[in-house]
């Protein structure tokens, strides 16, 4: 093993850590990109990404940035870590984001966090403004910012100096995915990362011989925080991978960790879930992941029957059970708050689920018993309370209650918003002590391993996004004029393969004998899949004055869901509500469907579309109606995109079936581009689904 001569954590500062990376060991590789056909398309060393970051550095410095905000849209890569570097190392607070596909809510916003963070410009790449130029032109307060790429930053770094800021200092701004309203700006401080790297570090395995394989977004706290900045900061080698290459060929992941010997690699729990139902035995052959030493798995209710289904499938590629790394962690907290131990399975406790969801744990087995999965221990500096939400007083043993988290992990608090940041990150005990992070998670610490049971805040998390019910509510009530106006409650159910989303939404009086619920449902349908990109498991449409609201007119969607769960919601409309079907991912990806050729007519392409879906047990749309009435989301969308440009030999926008809606419309528009004279290929973005379809 090499030496590491920034090893003590009071040498290393994330400002200037690629200078003394790039001084000490100028040759050693930091980042290597790996395109979704899963060729190297870049490698650098710590030297040439250290001059790169310097020179981008400066060139902030000379436009008078230092200390201002600056939005960040990048496509994942290279650019966006040289970009965000440069930032910490100018002293310019950096707002990563998405750089979604175009439309209102995307608008709105980074409208929103514009003017939340007084953000002076916009850092991108050279080929996006074009793009975003043409985008933000009827937005005032986007078109209005410089949009500065690093052609207009490259400048002489030799006064730029070491840099090192208070750990106080805000180093960047990770804003939420936004409630209805303004978006909320976590102020992650240097002192922060500081203090959670010395939880990443050394529990999740990272040294200067680490090699880690990322394909999370880096604008996500797991994937910038966890992957990008832990490497660099203890000197290792990160192998980056497009988001989207998850979920057009999950092998790829498999496949590049077997190829680096890669011994970190980090997901949410559906990622390792698609790696066992759609890479059947036959397609993993060839795989090694015995180098693997650190399955970090977050984000999620992390699932024995994941645990177990994945080490059952590649056991005999290596991989071994110990090598799962179960964590709990939010934002607000930097990143992590509990990991488990290396080289040791994930706890495990057979409890009474009656009694779980009666806030009690109460060891059983067999019929009526709820398998749980540890999230690790609490580390050093972190403390963790287990706190009843009313009351403020610490749980008595073996009772379920509020995860609250003190210590120097934890952010200073929302970007200008005091009162808000005092009721999340300044509670106390009913003693007086504090202050402490309220999680709004709920769990328990047993033998100093902290087990997460549920949620009492209202947050849904979705393949590992957080989704916010007040903005599906806004959409649904937005598809149709007989959708009452604050009259929805929208919530998540937990079932086998992830949670769920349901749809409860009260009629319009006016319109309870004339609407059509199937229309109304197809709208609803429709309306989330565009706007959120999110399949709606169930829509439950009801009377007026349905939907439980406290005597302050708050939507109680807890209560809501209970009342569903029990049967008890009354349903305006007679008849079953509707249900979209399975959204099963299943090994059949297409292989042994014969490709048309050519495919020249909207018949045999519906017919490739209709074997594809068979072969994932997924009913397509009737006649007229939209992928998103059958149950499609992100992640089917990407796949059948996916599918449909390698059988075509075809180059197709991500965002295909957003604008293609139906079956029909799908089959018009890929035989055209077939037609003589046609485009060879469609341009599509390079990752313009990434976050919702990944993370």
């Amino acid at each position: 093993m090499a030496t590491d001569p920034l090893a003590k954590a009071d040498d290393r500062c994330f400002s200037d850590i690629l200078a003394q990376r790039a001084e000490a060991h100028p040759a050693k590789d930091a980042l290597v990109v790996v395109g979704t056909d899963g060729t190297e398309k870049l490698r650098l060393s710590y030297g040439e990404l250290g001059a790169q970051v310097d020179r981008y550095a400066a060139g902030l410095i000379e436009r008078g940035l230092a200390g201002q905000r600056a939005l960040m849209l990048f496509e994942p890569g290279v650019g966006f870590v040289v970009a965000f570097m440069a930032c910490l190392r100018a002293g310019v607070t950096a707002l990563p984001c998405h750089l979604a596909k175009p439309g209102r809510s995307t608008w709105d916003r980074l409208i929103a966090i514009v003017q939340d963070s007084d953000a002076a410009c916009i850092l991108t790449e050279e080929a996006s403004i074009p793009k975003l130029t043409g985008w933000f032109a009827d937005s005032p307060e986007l078109s209005s910012l410089p949009m500065l790429s690093p052609s207009d930053l490259d400048a002489d770094p030799a006064g730029i100096g070491r840099q090192r800021p208070s750990a106080d200092t805000p180093a960047f701004l990770q804003y939420t995915s936004g409630s209805t309203g303004i978006p909320k700006g976590t102020v992650v401080t240097f002192g922060n990362l500081i203090a959670n790297a010395a939880v990443i570090g050394p529990h999740c395995g990272f040294d200067f011989d680490t090699i880690v394989v990322c394909w999370l977004p880096p604008y996500h706290d797991l994937g910038l925080i966890g992957n990008i900045l832990q490497s660099l900061l203890d000197g290792a080698l990160c192998v980056l991978l497009p988001p989207v290459s998850l979920i057009q060929n999950p092998r790829r992941w498999l496949e590049t960790i077997s190829r680096y010997r890669a011994t970190i690699s980090m997901a949410p729990n559906f990622a390792y879930e698609l790696c066992v139902r759609r890479i059947p035995p036959e397609k993993r052959h060839g795989l090694d992941l015995s180098s693997w030493r650190s399955a970090v798995n977050a984000a999620e209710p992390i699932r024995a029957s994941t645990i177990d289904g994945f080490v059952e499938a590649y056991r005999d590629h290596g991989f071994r059970e110990e090598t799962f790394r179960p964590v709990y962690g939010l934002a607000e907290a930097t990143l992590m708050v509990s990991v488990g131990d290396l080289d040791r399975p994930a706890r495990r406790l057979s409890v009474n689920a009656s009694a779980v969801d009666a806030g009690r744990i109460v060891p059983a087995s067999g019929a009526g018993s709820r398998l749980i999965i540890s999230s690790g221990k609490v580390r050093a500096p972190q403390q963790v309370a287990i706190v009843d939400p009313d009351s403020h007083r610490l749980c008595a043993g073996g009772a379920i209650g509020e995860v609250w988290v003190a210590g120097p992990c934890v952010a200073s608090g929302y970007w200008r918003r005091p009162e808000v940041s005092a009721q999340t990150f300044g509670a106390r005990l009913a003693d007086g002590l504090g202050p402490f992070l309220r999680t709004g998670d709920l769990g328990i610490v047993i033998d100093d391993e902290l087990y997460i049971t549920g949620r009492i805040k209202e947050v849904m998390i979705v393949r590992g996004r957080n989704i916010y019910p007040q903005d599906i509510e806004a959409t649904v009530q937005g598809a149709h004029d007989a959708l009452k106006p604050a009259g929805g409650a929208v919530f998540s159910i937990d079932r086998e393969d992830g949670e769920t989303i349901v749809v409860v939404q009260e009629i319009e009086r006016s319109w309870l004998t004339t609407a059509n619920r199937d229309e109304l449902v197809a709208r609803i349908r429709d309306a989330v899949f565009q706007e959120h990109e999110l399949a709606v498991a169930e829509v439950v449409l009801t009377k007026p004055e349905t939907v439980p609201k406290t005597s302050a007119g708050k939507i109680q969607r807890v209560l809501c869901r209970d009342l569903y769960l029990r049967g008890e919601l009354e349903r305006a409309i007679q008849g079953r509500s509707v249900k979209a079907g399975p959204i099963a991912i299943r090994p059949n990806d297409g292989a042994g469907i014969p490709s048309p050729a050519p495919a020249d007519s909207a018949g045999t392409i519906a017919a490739l579309v209709a074997r594809w879906a068979a072969g994932r047990e997924l009913q397509l749309p009737p006649a007229g109606r939209t992928f998103a009435e059958a149950g499609f989301d992100s992640v089917s969308a990407v796949e059948l995109t996916h599918f449909l440009e390698t059988e075509l030999k075809l180059e197709l926008d991500l965002t295909l079936l957003w604008t293609c809606t139906t079956v029909e419309a799908l089959s018009r528009h890929l035989v055209a581009l077939q037609a003589p004279g046609a485009p060879a290929a469609v341009s599509a973005p390079a990752e313009p689904i990434a976050e919702s379809a990944n993370w």
